[in-house]
């Protein structure tokens, strides 16, 4: 029985495992993505290679040659701490029909599905580092405007706009609206929203709906002063803020006196005290010019929707040593790489003679990081 088993695990149950990921994990497919067969140890810190960013193409000179771009490629810290599984019970039966008839159990479709929107969860976590910003807090993308004032904020941050580059990822909500807005094959270009509710691309953005879309859910602070903060700065005290509020990381705020272009996000918690005095919020980017005195206001609760390049936000993907994790070597292991993401799944089958239980887990380790924050805007709804 166990080489059957293992024979339909390999090359039957595994396939349709991974392309049942493919299906249910949105952005793990849109990102940067890093595999190496090295096996790492929980918490691990390694090193991936960042994109490099080579500027723009400059004339030939045909008198004396351009001197040649020094690449240093750029190395990103990433902690491998997702470590994470889905292990589920077979009964006999169960792994009966499964050998007979190649039939995946719908338990094991309920678990893949659960571990993508786990992966899912995780990446769109790291739009609350992202300060960029377009579009009306608590108010669901709608109108032509939105989406072309969507790509203006992309563009003046100088995102690239190679075609296929830029991805937009949306809620329920806002794609009940697209579609609402979009949905002549005149206007989109294309009858497949007409025809199928499909998302097509839109001022060279792919937009794509995902019901895992965060929230910002706010503190109780909705403004402030800032009290001494020089240029290039990143942390500040405030006055004013509200007796105890509370400021917490991914609130998005702007400054008045430094230009509308420029948006930032807090990147730790902090509270007010009795009167309203704040120590040390630290926020990303630098301050471009001296901050202090300016009036702060801080951007309401919003949904997180986003648009991005895969420079933005990356994942390292590592085998898990399953001998850690199960000592008894009598298991069916198998591991595959989902082609198009890069995410490495590993299973292992086994049975508890105690109980006379079949047991199955999904296992995958990985880390991720917010590699760019340029490279992304978020699109408030």
């Amino acid at each position: 029985m166990a080489n059957d088993f293992s024979n339909v695990l390999k090359h039957s149950l595994l396939p349709n495992l991974v392309a049942l990921l493919r299906e249910n994990t949105v952005m793990a497919r849109l990102v940067y993505n890093q595999f190496s067969n090295e096996v790492v140890d929980k918490n691990e810190r390694i090193s991936i290679t960042r994109p490099v960013n080579l500027g723009d193409a400059v004339d030939i000179n045909f008198s004396t040659a351009n001197t040649p771009k020094n690449v240093v490629p750029e190395k990103v810290e990433i902690v491998m701490d997702q470590w994470k599984e889905q292990v589920i019970q077979l009964s006999d039966k169960e792994i009966n029909e499964t050998m007979i008839s190649g039939h995946m159990p719908k338990v094991m479709e309920s678990a893949m599905i659960g571990f993508a929107n786990t992966v899912d969860k995780y990446i769109l976590n790291f739009v609350k580092q992202v300060y960029q910003f377009s579009g009306t807090a608590g108010t669901t993308p709608a109108t032509v405007a939105a989406y072309t004032g969507l790509r203006k904020r992309m563009n003046d941050a100088l995102i690239d706009d190679a075609r296929g580059k830029r991805k937009l990822i949306i809620d329920t909500a806002a794609e009940d609206k697209f579609n609402q807005l979009f949905y002549q094959s005149y206007v989109t270009g294309d009858n497949k929203t007409l025809s199928y509710g499909e998302l097509v691309n839109k001022y060279n953005m792919d937009i794509l709906m995902d019901q895992n879309v965060q929230t910002m859910t706010n503190g109780t602070s909705t403004g402030a002063t800032v009290g001494t903060c020089a240029a290039a700065a990143k942390i500040t005290n405030l006055t004013g803020a509200g007796a105890a509020a509370t400021i917490l990381p991914g609130m998005l705020f702007t400054v008045a006196g430094v230009g509308t272009t420029q948006q930032f996000v807090v990147t730790n918690t902090v509270t007010a005290d009795g009167a309203g005095a704040v120590t040390g919020m630290t926020f990303e980017p630098a301050a471009p010019v001296a901050l202090t005195g300016g009036t702060l206001t801080f951007i309401a609760t919003h949904t997180m929707n986003i648009a991005f390049t895969d420079q933005a936000f990356a994942l390292a993907w590592r085998p898990i040593q399953n001998t850690e994790l199960v000592p008894n070597s009598n298991s069916i292991r198998a591991m595959m790489v989902e082609p198009v993401s890069g995410i490495p799944i590993m299973t292992e089958f086994w049975r508890d003679p105690g109980t006379m239980q079949n047991k199955f887990a999904i296992r995958a380790a990985y880390g991720g990081v917010c590699m760019n924050p340029k490279a992304a805007v978020r699109f408030l709804g």
